[in-house]
């Protein structure tokens, strides 16, 4: 049993690195190459990033459960995900309020992601892909 807790949390944090790397190449390119305010930037890198997290879980991760449609996972992958970003977004704007040095946003930005990522495994595990719910 442990062994298959490990296998499908290791598949969980591919599909989550995954999604990092969109996050992050969004968040990048918001930051760089528009106008937009640092926090609208954050939350549409986020947007994606949930969109690639569900699809990637959905047939990678949880791949072997039952899935309900898809319209009734997004709306939960969505609620999961915003419970998670409390915990992601409170450690990201902590650290840029105390550290306002631009290198600081990625710090915060990654230290941020990493505070969520619990949350977001324990609701997807039992929440989103848990045909009970």
């Amino acid at each position: 049993m442990q062994s298959l807790i490990s296998k499908q949390f290791l598949k969980f944090l591919i599909v989550g690195g995954s999604a990092f790397l969109v996050d992050l190449g969004i968040f990048y390119t918001g930051l760089n190459f528009t106008d937009h305010n640092l926090y609208l930037v954050r939350s549409y890198a986020f947007f994606f990033a949930v969109l690639v997290t569900f699809y990637g879980n959905r047939w990678f991760t949880f791949k072997n459960r039952f899935h309900l449609s898809s319209k009734v996972q997004i709306p939960k992958a969505f609620t999961s995900a915003l419970l998670s970003l409390i915990p992601n977004f409170t450690v990201f704007t902590m650290i840029v309020a105390l550290f306002p040095s631009p290198i600081f946003h990625y710090i915060a930005f990654v230290l941020g992601v990493v505070a969520g990522t619990i949350s977001n495994y324990i609701l997807s595990d039992k929440y989103i892909f848990n045909s009970e719910c």
